[in-house]
């Protein structure tokens, strides 16, 4: 048998049902650790949060009914948003030199590096000494507000950087135009709305411990990603 699972949990609306059939079947093949990405907002009254409260209880039980003798342990790598969801405003930055996003640009959060949550991942499942099995980790990055991104970006880019607070259900339209579902475009603007309502702002204690080492800062993630957000070149003027 495996003796670690990493379940990266599917982005689909079938989700929940989806991540516990191959939570019971890892169970069955007697799979000794399994480590679930789930959400930092899993204690939260949203739509993301109630399907990952459903996973994680379901994966409790699973591990539960295995025999004490060889008993399935779980880690739940509780994830916030992610920097990488910056980019997904990088063409109007390139263009225009704006972000229209309906998050309050003063308040702070705490978003996490993909590279960190790989390494993270990876500290967890090499672990041999116990300290994760059965745990809950809330794996925040540095806290930050999108109106420091927009400062630094436009600083680091030569560039100023304009914010245009929009709506949330401008948001959820502008998602939806770029083929995400209604139920992704709808709980992806909640948690912009808990960021706007002061509650997305987590420690980043846990993943420092981790990583043996601070997460990635907002200056440095930004250090490695700047082409994605340069001025776009005006087109050339043909010739006379």
């Amino acid at each position: 048998p495996l003796d670690v699972l990493i379940a990266v949990t599917p982005g689909h609306a079938d989700r929940v049902e989806q991540t516990l059939r191959l939570v019971r079947a890892a169970c069955q093949a007697g799979v000794g650790h399994l480590v679930i990405i789930s959400v930092i907002t899993t204690d939260a009254d949203c739509a993301f949060g109630r399907q990952f409260l459903e996973i994680e209880a379901g994966v409790r039980a699973a591990c539960e009914a295995t025999p004490e003798t060889r008993r399935t342990r779980f880690t739940f790598a509780r994830v916030p948003l992610f920097l990488e969801n910056y980019l997904g405003f990088g063409s109007a930055i390139r263009k225009d030199g704006l972000m229209r996003c309906s998050i309050d640009p003063s308040q702070p959060y705490a978003p996490i590096a993909v590279a960190d949550v790989g390494e993270a991942l990876s500290a967890i499942a090499t672990d041999v000494s116990g300290a994760y099995l059965d745990r809950t980790l809330s794996l925040a990055g540095e806290c930050h507000t999108v109106g420091g991104f927009v400062s630094l970006l436009g600083e680091l880019r030569g560039l100023p950087v304009k914010y245009e607070r929009t709506s949330a259900a401008s948001d959820v339209q502008g998602l939806i135009s770029l083929r995400f579902e209604p139920w992704q475009a709808n709980g992806l603007v909640e948690l912009y709305s808990l960021v706007s309502a002061g509650e997305y702002a987590f420690s980043s204690d846990e993943l420092e411990r981790c990583l043996g080492h601070p997460p990635t800062t907002l200056r440095a993630w930004l250090a490695t990603t700047l082409p994605s957000f340069a001025q776009v070149a005006p087109a050339a003027e043909p010739p006379a």
